[in-house]
């Protein structure tokens, strides 16, 4: 049976399958059979193949150090499967030969595995992902892959690089050297950044997502970002440990979308009450110990320009005063009057999502305060319950049936709960869908967690 999808349509739906999908389309015709193959081997798909390809004089190299491995078939392989090969990560490329070779191997047999796997792919494939983060020891310098025939077009495509501050510093001066259009980076750091990998981020001439993580005291890694200033739309920030200075952050004037996950207050974040980002879009601020005071002026700075941001209960009141075009807000409510200035101020809001639990507003005041101050614009409700706050009774019985919806027109709400052991009584389906009917709820979901 041939396909009537035409192919460049047919590729565009399958990219999005999942692999147990991917396995499916495989039956359907040659065609699918084609197209999802190159989708399934994005990653290496299955080891056996991948040894299979390789070269004759590989094979026997192995054999003579006491690797052998069967072939998942007598006849020739159907495709060069490494061509299809996008994405590696240095520590899981080898994890599935132990299973499949039935054997453990030394420090010498792993080193000249991962050498011909290397070979293979430098010489065949064309990656988009490479990760590097913490990779395995024994690579670097045993297997310098970096330098096999072929690795500089292999890896010139690179769009995405996840590496940490261990990679040694020739590893990614050499990188450097001929792949400049990274367009992520996620990196992890320990210790200050070295030469290489700085020369590494500098380099980049179109890095527009940049996501680091600090675990340790990091120095000297403001300079580097100065030379992708330019092109970076999105940074996340993660100092569990350690809160770097952002003195820098005031030279991404195209950042869309910024992250600041941090556990402590820090001075450091002070620079960011001067920040002004014109296109800044969405914003996160995570964990609650942040000082208010540094991301109050941060907010008033930039606050009329945020389409969606999240956010602790500490800056509900900046939030109603200095984000009137929000349009997506996720939060907590420790007050009723800061939801209500929210409801009242924010009339651009289409989803609010709310976090329930004992020491803040319940579900029951959120919904109460909802349908007296609801903004025209707001469209959908989700209320995520802690798992110690689950008491039905008190959600449907003795609320639902009191809500009391203002006069003003509004768009009908999509509510959406999300807790475990929810459940929804008979009487209280029937008071749900009497608000359906009069317009005020478009619909209803108890999402389990």
């Amino acid at each position: 049976m041939s396909s009537s999808v035409p192919n460049e349509c047919l590729s565009m739906i399958l990219e999005f399958l999942d692999p147990k999908d991917l396995r499916s389309c495989i039956l359907v015709d040659r065609l699918w059979f084609e197209i999802s193959v190159r989708f399934l081997w994005i990653k290496i798909y299955n080891h056996r193949t991948f040894l299979a390809c390789l070269p004759i004089e590989s094979k026997r190299m192995l054999r003579e150090n006491g690797i052998t491995f069967r072939p998942p078939t007598s006849n020739p392989l159907l495709f060069n499967y490494v061509k299809f090969i996008k994405e590696i990560n240095e520590k899981t490329i080898l994890l599935g030969y132990p299973k499949i070779l039935q054997q453990q191997f030394s420090a010498n047999q792993k080193m000249l595995i991962a050498q011909e796997s290397f070979k293979l792919i430098m010489k065949h494939a064309s990656l988009k992902t490479l990760s590097v983060q913490n990779g395995v020891p024994f690579l670097e310098p045993n297997v310098p892959y970096i330098t096999f025939p072929g690795a500089d077009v292999c890896l010139q495509k690179l769009c995405e690089f996840f590496g940490d501050s261990s990679i040694k510093s020739e590893y990614c001066s050499r990188l450097a050297d001929f792949c400049k259009g990274i367009q992520k980076f996620n990196l992890q750091l320990d210790e200050d950044v070295n030469e290489g990998l700085n020369k590494l981020i500098s380099v980049q001439r179109n890095l527009k997502d940049l996501e680091i993580l600090f675990n340790k005291r990091c120095t000297n890694f403001g300079p580097p970002l100065m030379n992708i200033a330019n092109s970076l739309i999105k940074l996340n920030i993660n100092g569990c440990l350690y809160c770097p200075n952002f003195s820098f952050i005031n030279s991404f004037t195209k950042l869309r979308e910024l992250t600041i996950s941090l556990s402590m207050d820090h001075e450091n974040l002070k620079p960011l009450q001067d920040v002004t980002l014109p296109q800044l879009k969405i914003l996160s601020f995570q964990y609650a110990r942040l000082p208010r005071d540094y991301l109050s002026k941060f907010l008033e700075n930039n606050g009329r320009n945020l389409d969606e941001l999240s956010c602790d209960y500490s800056l509900n009141l900046d939030v109603a005063k200095f984000c009137p075009n929000l349009k997506i807000l996720k939060s907590i409510f420790s007050k009723e009057d800061d939801l209500k200035a929210i409801l009242n101020n924010c009339q651009e809001l289409k989803t609010l999502e709310v976090h329930c639990c004992e020491l803040f507003l319940d579900e029951s005041k959120i919904l109460v305060n909802l349908a007296k101050f609801t903004p025209r614009n707001l469209s959908e409700l989700i209320i995520t319950k802690s798992s110690d706050d689950n008491n039905n009774e008190k959600l449907f019985s003795n609320l639902l049936k009191d809500l009391s919806w203002g006069e003003e027109q509004h768009t009908p709400i999509s509510i959406i709960i999300r807790g475990d052991k929810l459940n929804i009584k008979e009487q209280n389906k029937q008071i749900i869908e009497n608000y359906i009917s009069l317009g005020h709820i478009k619909s209803y979901k108890l999402a389990i967690t």
